[in-house]
């Protein structure tokens, strides 16, 4: 069995210069193939500039550098480098959090042309300025058709990869290229399916919070650009009530089913409703997200993007009128928007009972 050499990076490591070079993937595909003696594969989650040593002696003097900015190495069977992560297209809300991408790159598309598979075995290398991005790979028929699944398909140029391989297995391809994107390969008689991994997107969405936790205690707060059509109190609100709604966001999510993260973050354009009383570990971390904006002054007086004001009431107010044995829901979004529909008592009806109605706490 061939090995393969895999060099998957992220859009969240930013390559430091000094004596790094920034070259083409398909060079470093090259290098990374004559230095490891082995085909070569690079794979990124966006289309971006990688900086590398060029002029390495060995693949250990390569690999150790990436691995001091970010990357893992791997040698189960298959060298690798990579560091899983979300292409920026899919950050959502979160894209608020980083500053636009200064190493972003764009690459002519090709496809992995029938005559490159001969007897399963796949041969291809890619010219500068190129790519295959893993989306084309369900135009690959033969020995048996290759199936993507739906969340590679969203965007056209999201996971580039070049590649410097000589009759490499096509199967041995199809598994570090669905490991590298954060996916897994299941195979049956009928075809191949470079298939969603809820567990692994779960991971790589820890870390992007991670990252924007660590933006926002640096100091770089998000700002409400009113592209929500609505008001947001933790955009509007202090760097503690910004952190309190990464947690509770990152907290929704860790909390979901694969079924409920995959319906969610698969296909676009999803939403979801999560019953609080279902997700009771969820309460507390939305509590402190309400009882955070205490500290806010200004929530209350601001206005929408419609010049209306903001009446909501938040706080300890907010959470004193909560139904308890009914809170409601927290809803999420595909691009993680993210809200509560809180079931509060509102008053009394004419026969003196307490009535109750649905308030929304837009979140991020």
């Amino acid at each position: 069995m061939v090995s393969l050499s895999l060099i998957i990076a992220t859009g969240l490591v930013t390559p430091t210069l000094g004596s790094q070079t920034e070259g083409s993937i398909t060079d470093l595909a090259k290098l990374v193939s004559n230095l490891s003696k082995q085909p070569g594969l690079v794979l990124l989650p966006s289309a971006e500039k990688i900086s590398y040593l060029k002029d390495a002696e060995t693949y250990e003097l390569l690999t150790d550098d990436l691995k001091k900015r970010g990357y893992v190495s791997s040698s189960a069977g298959i060298g690798m480098i990579y560091s899983f992560g979300l292409p920026t297209s899919r950050h959502g809300v979160l894209s608020a959090f980083f500053e636009s991408a200064k190493n972003a790159a764009s690459f002519a598309p090709v496809s992995v042309e029938p005559e490159s598979i001969k007897d399963g075995n796949l041969t291809m290398v890619t010219k500068p300025g190129t790519a295959v991005f893993l989306g084309s790979l369900n135009e690959i028929k033969d020995p048996r058709p290759v199936v993507v699944h739906p969340y590679y398909l969203v965007n056209a140029t999201d996971y580039p990869m070049a590649m410097n391989l000589k009759n490499v297995p096509l199967v041995d391809f199809l598994k570090a290229v669905a490991k590298g994107a954060g996916g897994r390969l299941q195979i049956n008689q009928k075809n191949y399916t470079i298939d969603f991994d809820s567990q692994q997107f779960k991971s790589n969405f820890s870390k992007l919070v991670a990252t924007a936790r660590k933006s926002v205690e640096g100091g770089r707060m998000p700002k409400n650009d009113g592209s929500r059509g609505q008001f947001s109190p933790a955009l509007q609100g202090s760097k503690t009530s910004v952190l309190a709604a990464l947690t509770l966001l990152d907290q929704t999510v860790q909390a979901m089913t694969p079924e409920l993260i995959e319906q969610t973050f698969a296909y676009a354009g999803s939403r979801s409703r999560l019953n609080l009383n279902l997700f009771r570990t969820l309460q507390q971390p939305l509590a402190q997200y309400i009882m955070s904006l205490n500290s806010n002054q200004s929530i209350g007086k601001n206005k929408n993007q419609r010049g209306q004001a903001a009446q909501a009431d938040y706080g300890t107010s907010l959470l004193s009128r909560v139904n308890s044995a009914s809170p409601g829901f927290l809803a999420i979004t595909t691009d993680f928007q993210i809200s509560a529909e809180l079931n509060v008592f509102s008053g009394v009806n004419a026969s003196g009972n307490s009535k109750t109605s649905v308030e929304t706490v837009p979140i991020l």
